[in-house]
């Protein structure tokens, strides 16, 4: 597979997403399809060549599961409404109401920069990571860039990790601890996760 070489005024103004460029490790489609079997005639059901592609991931540790592998057929979709229901689909049809399977959704080929689906985030689901004032971070260092671009068009950031460590074994929190919780909203994040804290702390 080939990453994209060019600057970030390429990617902006062919990607047609205005903030492509932020976000690091971006595919050069145009190059990298090549290196991909893209063959719409398929002769096979397409539920079962997405198991037997997953059984073939010799670097995946849960393909031992492919036969149950639940196959989601989106490759009809073409609008931004249409693919994001399909993302919330794939999500509720994953978590099962806690009973976690195994969910693909197939989107259509790369047709084209014209008319490309492009999900901005690595994973749907994710910690927020924030950069304080003074250079800290919260939460996943790994989500900075999509945070920030998530600050930019206006989505509600919450950031979850553990603030409150101290009060896993006491009742009140420590001076750094609120300092950060203060900075951190007054940044511009919508709200916190707590985890440890409530989940095995002693004073949840």
């Amino acid at each position: 597979m080939n990453y994209s070489s060019k600057d970030s005024h390429d990617h902006e103004s062919e990607s047609g997403c205005p903030f492509s460029a932020k976000i690091a490790q971006k595919w050069d489609l145009e190059v990298s399809s090549k290196d991909l079997l893209i063959d719409t005639k398929y002769t096979q059901d397409v539920n079962q060549l997405a198991k037997e592609a997953w059984r073939n991931s010799a670097r995946c540790i849960g393909r031992l599961h492919w036969k149950s592998l639940k196959v989601n057929d989106a490759r009809s979709l073409n609008t931004c409404d249409d693919i994001f229901d399909a993302l919330l689909r794939h999500i509720e049809t994953a978590t099962n109401d806690g009973a976690i399977r195994p969910t693909i959704t197939l989107f259509r080929e790369w047709q084209g920069k014209e008319n490309e689906i492009r999900i901005w985030n690595h994973q749907l689901i994710r910690y927020a990571g924030h950069v304080t004032n003074d250079g800290k971070i919260i939460g996943d260092p790994m989500s900075i860039e999509i945070t920030k671009i998530a600050k930019d068009v206006k989505t509600k950031i919450f950031v979850a990790t553990n603030f409150l460590e101290s009060m896993i074994n006491n009742p009140f929190p420590n001076r750094a601890e609120i300092n950060d919780i203060y900075n951190t909203l007054i940044d511009g994040v919508d709200g916190l996760v707590l985890a440890a804290e409530t989940a095995v702390g002693k004073y949840p």
